[in-house]
């Protein structure tokens, strides 16, 4: 016999039925919060539980019995706990919130980042509250530039302010100010004359001989030295014919083409081992420069892969001036 398992759709309790043929549309009150279930089949072997319309009658006594004597309420619940027994359903004791939770790993995810971000908070605030005072540092000290701001223009203004008593004196004494514009309209060729000088008590200094003007003026820019142009460098010197047979003999471990290529193109590949500049003679055809070749090679040299490629387009090389010019062979 099978037992199958379910839960309570009003208080999630979990419940189980040893036959689950004889409970099939057939109601009964849960056992832990009183609801009146309707037993319907989940396939073929589940089953699962709904709230029935109408109002089970154990859970209607228990809860008369329960305002009237507790030891009744206790004993009706037992006496339905009993009877559903006999039906062959199996109750369980009610599970602690913690197994509760565990069951609902989501549930716990969340109260578990609730206490996390909680406790942030808790470390982060005193960190804020401390900063305050510092951040607050720099607008007090810019509250107090408005008010020094004017205190020092009073200061300048209480220094400027003329003296009445020297006053007079100083109406008798020739302006500075006025010497000094006069001395601007005449021509400096001239000396100043001694009697201003004389007569000036505030500048001892002697005055300038030189206009202002002068002074400001741009200086002349100095002629600078245009370096020669640079000569063109040499020419570099053309390899000996003892220097490029050394570099046609040089060891190539192994050289395949064996897809058929234009002779033109393998011409760049080997010009690049060889180090040396490859030409060749006007009269040569572009069909022979066009013409599909094929080479594979072993422990060769430079020199015998540009000969099997000038074998297969009818061409011969000879040395010329530091170079390798392919051209038609001598008759």
């Amino acid at each position: 016999m099978s037992v199958v398992h379910f839960q309570c759709p009003s208080c999630q309790a979990p419940l189980r039925l040893e036959n689950r043929a004889l409970f099939v549309g057939r109601t009964f009150d849960c056992p832990d919060c009183g609801e009146s279930l309707l037993i319907e089949a989940d396939g073929n072997t589940g089953v699962k539980a709904k709230r029935s319309n109408t109002t089970g009658r154990h859970a209607s006594e228990g809860i008369e019995t329960s305002a009237a004597n507790p030891s009744l309420a206790r004993r009706a619940s037992f006496e339905t706990a009993s009877k559903v027994s006999d039906r062959g359903v199996d109750l369980q004791s009610p599970m602690p919130a913690w197994d509760r939770l565990s069951r609902r790993p989501a549930l716990l995810g969340w109260i578990v980042a609730a206490l996390f971000a909680v406790v942030l908070l808790v470390v982060m605030n005193p960190g804020r509250g401390r900063g305050l005072p510092d951040a607050a540092m720099p607008v007090a000290a810019d509250n107090k530039t408005p008010e020094a701001i004017p205190q020092e223009s009073a200061n300048q203004n209480t220094a400027v302010k003329p003296d009445p008593v020297s006053s007079k004196s100083n109406d008798q004494i020739p302006d500075a100010a006025g010497i000094t514009d006069a001395e601007k309209n005449k021509d400096h060729s001239e000396p100043p004359p001694s009697d201003v000088s004389k007569d000036s008590p505030r500048d001892n200094k002697p005055p300038a001989t030189t206009d202002p003007a002068e002074k400001l003026a741009p200086e002349e820019p100095k002629p600078v030295a245009v370096p020669p142009p640079p000569e063109p460098a040499p020419a570099s010197l053309a390899l000996s014919t003892e220097a490029i047979e050394s570099k046609l003999r040089q060891k190539i471990a192994r050289f395949d083409q064996v897809k058929p290529v234009a002779f033109v193109k393998l011409m760049d590949s080997v010009e690049e081992l060889a180090g040396v500049p490859i030409v060749w003679d006007l009269r040569i055809t572009e069909e022979q420069f066009q013409k599909l070749v094929t080479i594979r090679l072993k422990e060769t040299t430079v020199g015998e892969i540009l000969d099997t490629l000038l074998k297969q387009v009818g061409l011969e090389r000879r040395i010329v001036e530091g170079k390798i010019e392919l051209r038609l062979p001598v008759q």
